[in-house]
């Protein structure tokens, strides 16, 4: 799959090798099961036209840019997301940095300059909340009929739904705020994973017994602080851990760090080295312990909680 990082002075002319483009055009928060829907009925409309895959999107997202107030920090990382569009066999995606001074783009202007003009959409697939342009003046009908004017076709999905509740990322946010991990990730299809590069730490965890791996995933959205089961993969081996999320106000740490403890890993130190923590449960809320003894027991009990999970 090819990356196209556009900005909206120098969008770029698509040109595919051949056949026409199909499209998917959303925000995409966390690539969830509901995406999942569109991104297969673009693959059929590549399959039954030829031609390319695309799937437009922005970086950083829009709600980032236009609502402070807005739960910060991506569901999915933009690295997690290139991974699964090529589990897909998406063949391209047009990111378009979202600015504010893009944001005052009409609606028109946006469906002109992107769809027609840079990438020439011949079918474009969109979902029932889609919407393009200033203060999202354009939203699904005006797209499809705008487009249909002009000769292009329009897929209109409606939201997928589970237990009678639609999928969508505000949700899965909300989730993962109330650290409801494994709800979240049955919105999304997978699990809810981290990933970045394991730093440094005060490393009391080995002075207590208990090393952890640390990472700072500074731009993911992070579940509520607490304690974790998870799954952490490093060099491409995944081990059983538990993770912790928050301060850890035992020790009053003044950044929020995610701390996983791995319960077989025997290895040298991995400082450095890109790790992912896959969440599968929780076990317990973060607190403050009145006593390194006390911490220490807790820990205990969360690695007990951690054994029993995956022996049950």
């Amino acid at each position: 799959m090819t990356t196209l990082l556009c900005r909206h002075n120098s969008l770029r002319q698509f040109k595919p090798s051949s056949g026409q483009v199909s499209a998917v055009l959303g925000a995409f928060d966390g690539l969830h099961s509901g995406h999942t829907k569109l991104l297969l009925k673009l693959l059929q409309e590549k399959e039954r036209k030829g031609g390319c895959s695309v799937l437009v999107s922005f970086y950083p997202r829009p709600s980032q840019v236009l609502d402070k107030s807005a739960i910060s920090g991506e569901i999915s990382s933009l690295r997690e997301k290139i991974e699964i569009l090529k589990t897909h066999q998406v063949d391209y995606l047009y990111l378009i940095h979202f600015t504010p001074s893009f944001s005052r783009i009409r609606a028109s202007d946006f469906i002109d300059e992107v769809l027609i003009e840079s990438l020439n959409v011949a079918t474009l697939i969109i979902g029932p909340d889609a919407h393009v342009g200033f203060k999202r003046e354009g939203d699904p009908d005006f797209i499809k009929a705008y487009l249909e004017k002009r000769g292009r076709a329009v897929h209109v999905l409606d939201f997928l739904r589970a237990g009678g509740q639609k999928i969508s990322s505000g949700t899965i946010r909300s989730l993962l705020k109330e650290g409801k991990v494994s709800d979240a990730s049955q919105q999304l299809g997978r699990p809810f994973t981290l990933e970045g590069r394991v730093i440094s730490g005060e490393k009391r965890g080995r002075i207590i017994g208990f090393p952890t791996a640390n990472i700072c995933p500074a731009k993911q959205l992070l579940p509520a602080n607490g304690s974790y089961i998870t799954e952490v993969l490093v060099a491409d081996k995944w081990y059983q851990a538990a993770t912790n999320v928050g301060i850890n106000p035992t020790f009053e740490l003044n950044r929020p760090v995610v701390e996983s403890h791995l319960l077989t890993y025997r290895g040298p130190d991995f400082y450095g080295q890109r790790i992912k923590v896959k969440f599968r449960s929780k076990i317990r809320d973060e607190k403050k312990f009145g006593s390194i003894d006390q911490l220490k027991e807790q820990i205990k009990n969360d690695l007990l909680a951690v054994e029993h999970y995956f022996n049950e």
